[in-house]
């Protein structure tokens, strides 16, 4: 097991409390592997989830909402080695 941790922070570089994320990991050709992550707030807008991964490559979607609503949503491409 591997741990993913995501700092969120906006361009000033304050860092962002109490989002609410979700993440998937899956492969871009099967969806046998894919994995929802539970993250928990490390504070200081870290955020922290376990995963398991074997090598090859993999996609990370992530969404973050905030607490007045306002989300975003990225996609990740990657190879884990």
């Amino acid at each position: 097991f591997g741990s993913w941790e995501l700092t969120q922070a906006p361009v000033d570089g304050a860092a962002i409390a109490g989002l609410k994320l979700e993440g998937t990991l899956r492969r871009p050709v099967t969806a046998k592997d894919d994995m929802v992550l539970a993250f928990t707030a490390k504070g200081g807008g870290s955020y922290a989830a376990l995963a398991k991964l074997a090598k090859g490559q993999w996609e990370f979607e992530m969404s973050a909402r905030d607490p007045q609503g306002q989300s975003f949503t990225e996609t990740y491409r990657f190879m884990a080695k």
